[in-house]
């Protein structure tokens, strides 16, 4: 381990975890409260005459880990999108009774399976690109680059990871999920969290990505072959340099952010309303993304959940 990188984890200890272990254990003694108003949340339907062809799908990638996180996450944004189709795509570990309890909470869920998608990717021009397949392979995380896009027909996806909470309408989204042309909306970090300095990834594939990228909440157009073959390029570059990691923990976020520069109409949602912070949690966000940091994620159960549901309350 480098000096630098040893420096940057001992601060991140000192400032982001050690302080927070209280928070850790009391988030989870308050989650162990909240779970039976989470597995009994109000059934979501279609509507009566919800619409055959939705120009929109939800889609989140889930275990049995944070069944219940992803049971009030994905409540809390298809109340808004009734008639939109929900995808989760499990991580291998949901079974039959977890299954059970979140299609009592949204009846229309589609669920699938590693196996399911391993055969669909397989099977499909992916496997045209070998930079691309082989970092399939290798960061569990693509496959939201990759595998939701040969799932559903809807022109455009709303991504969304299972510790993200909506507390209101999320109208900057429906607005742009609506236009024409191909789009790109994602929600700001508090900082960069790339494979390398982005100056560096600029510097290797000679194009500007945004600063603070992040996919916790994703609106994008439905990734084509075009969008693959210039990743495919991207990925050939970073692997020729020797500078950057290809297969990063953070890649997916890095080629999401590479990406968006293939988008014609691509830009962040207001960091006012669409919030990623370590500080409390406020009555007029419209959501928040609990990052899994001991600063933050706690927060999830301890501030937003409760917030969620005394909403529900106050309108009953």
């Amino acid at each position: 381990m480098t000096l630098r990188k040893y420096l940057g984890n001992m601060k991140y200890k000192l400032f982001d975890v050690w302080p927070y272990q209280i928070h850790v254990y009391l988030a989870d003694k308050k989650r162990e409260l909240l779970q039976e108003r989470i597995f009994n949340l109000p059934s979501i339907h279609n509507t009566k005459d919800g619409a055959k062809n939705s120009e929109l799908e939800l889609h989140m990638f889930c275990g049995l880990k944070y069944l219940d996180m992803g049971i009030v996450a994905s409540w809390s944004l298809k109340r808004y999108f009734p008639d939109a189709p929900f995808f989760v795509h499990s991580d291998g570990t949901l079974n039959s009774a977890s299954k059970n309890l979140w299609s009592r909470v949204i009846p229309s869920i589609r669920f699938t399976s590693k196996e399911e998608r391993e055969e669909r990717i397989n099977n499909s021009y992916i496997t045209d690109y070998p930079n691309l397949y082989e970092w399939r392979k290798k960061n569990w995380a693509s496959a939201k680059i990759i595998d939701v896009h040969f799932f559903g027909k809807s022109p455009k996806i709303l991504l969304f990871d299972s510790d993200v909470l909506f507390f209101s309408k999320p109208t900057e989204i429906m607005h742009a999920a609506k236009r024409n042309n191909s789009i790109m909306r994602w929600n700001l970090d508090f900082q960069d969290a790339y494979s390398e300095k982005r100056e560096v990834i600029e510097r290797v594939i000679d194009a500007k990505i945004p600063p603070r990228f992040n996919s916790g909440i994703l609106l994008t157009t439905r990734l084509e072959r075009m969008h693959y073959m210039f990743l495919e390029e991207a990925i050939e570059k970073i692997k020729g340099s020797d500078l950057v990691d290809p297969y990063h923990v953070w890649s997916e976020q890095t080629y999401w952010a590479i990406l968006s520069s293939k988008i014609d109409d691509s830009q962040p949602l207001s960091t006012a309303n669409y919030v990623i912070s370590k500080g409390n949690t406020k009555s007029d966000h419209i959501a928040r993304h609990y990052v899994g940091i001991p600063s933050i994620r706690p927060r999830f159960f301890l501030e937003g959940v409760p917030h969620l549901l005394d909403g529900i309350n106050d309108r009953s």
